[in-house]
């Protein structure tokens, strides 16, 4: 989905590599998408692509 695409290109933007960098993940993700998706669904989703 858009949504999942967003993740995934903040994630290589940020060079997030693990959980531990979820908090810059969301807070860059969440900027794009409030009111778009519900940020619980999109943490998940945050979690799950950074390997957790």
């Amino acid at each position: 989905t858009e949504i999942r695409q967003i993740i995934a290109d903040t994630i290589a933007a940020t060079g997030a590599q693990g959980v531990a960098q979820m908090g810059a993940v969301m807070n860059a993700v969440r900027a794009k998408v409030t009111g778009r998706a519900d940020l619980a669904a999109v943490s998940q989703w945050v979690k799950a692509a950074l390997g957790a």
